[in-house]
């Protein structure tokens, strides 16, 4: 299972402790990280960000900071013919040789690193 919620101006931990407590709230135990197969992505700002940084493979002709969002930057349109590249990358990114950017952002870090948790195992 994914979970997948923008931050926004809040932190990527601000999310994942906002999920426990929903989880509390709904009388369910906390996510385990080491047995629960539920990958928690947590795009810093929102979810086109990733795209674009996804799509220019870390290479961007302008640095693109987790505190901005480009929502706005492209109609939707222009985002959906994006998105077969970035998930592309994506998943190369999952594999277990995959070499990253040095200025890897972030929430995408972290959200790659969630990601395997979500897979059948033997992948």
């Amino acid at each position: 299972m994914f979970v997948l919620i923008d931050a926004d101006k809040l932190s990527v931990q601000t999310h994942l402790g906002e999920l426990d407590t929903a989880l509390i709230a709904a009388n369910q135990p906390k996510l385990d990280p080491a047995n629960d197969p539920i990958a928690r992505l947590i795009p810093k700002w929102s979810i086109e960000t990733w795209i674009l940084y996804l799509v220019s493979r870390g290479a961007s002709e302008r640095i693109l900071r987790e505190e901005e969002s480009y929502k706005d930057s492209k109609t939707n349109e222009q985002w959906s013919e994006l998105i077969p590249d970035a998930a592309a990358t994506l998943f190369e990114w999952t594999r277990q040789t995959a070499v990253f950017p040095e200025n890897l952002l972030d929430s995408l870090r972290h959200g790659i690193q969630e990601i395997p948790r979500a897979l059948p195992k033997g992948r």
